[in-house]
């Protein structure tokens, strides 16, 4: 299992919040990126310093 963070990030770009994951793939940890991404401006996936992703949230979230 690897251990990854999902930063959402606000519309001008700064993060307030992390979630701390473990997922047994990249993958899988996209798939969960995608699902917060939905509650969020967005969000990006790290593990550890590499950048995996990032995940727009859909409009009107709020």
């Amino acid at each position: 299992m690897q251990q990854y963070s999902i930063y959402a990030v606000s519309a001008d770009g700064r993060i307030y919040m992390r979630v701390d994951l473990y997922s047994s793939s990249d993958d899988e940890a996209k798939k969960r990126a995608q699902q917060l991404a939905s509650q969020y401006d967005g969000v990006e996936l790290w593990e550890g310093s590499r950048k995996i992703g990032e995940f727009k949230g859909s409009e009107g979230h709020h």
